[in-house]
């Protein structure tokens, strides 16, 4: 199943930002990204704000270019002050936009 033509939403600051996608359209698209198979998913505690924590739903692929995580949890909010239902955490060097860290993909 291929996934529609993603448009990245104005004003989304650094990450990449995207909303009307389902979670199994998010899921087939971190599967195209990767090139793998889903995962099984792994339950992690996860900073969402100052010394607040929440468990987070976390499928983590390593490539032969990297790793590459999908996340249900987010510490930061979107411009309009929601949360994104998913995060796609990118190598910037996969990513070519730098040597560390990561780049950001969320979903709305």
């Amino acid at each position: 199943m291929a996934i529609k033509k993603l448009t990245v939403l104005p004003e989304s600051g650094n990450a990449k930002i995207f909303e009307r996608i389902s979670d199994k359209q998010v899921m087939t698209y971190f599967k195209q990204l990767t090139g793998s198979k889903l995962p099984k998913p792994i339950a992690k505690k996860f900073k969402v704000g100052d010394n607040k924590f929440e468990y987070v739903v976390i499928y983590k692929i390593k490539t032969d270019k990297g790793y590459f995580t999908l996340r249900n949890k987010s510490a930061s909010n979107l411009s309009d002050g929601s949360k994104p239902r998913w995060t796609i955490d990118v190598s910037k060097k996969i990513a070519g936009t730098g040597r560390k860290g990561t780049e950001e993909i969320k979903f709305k």
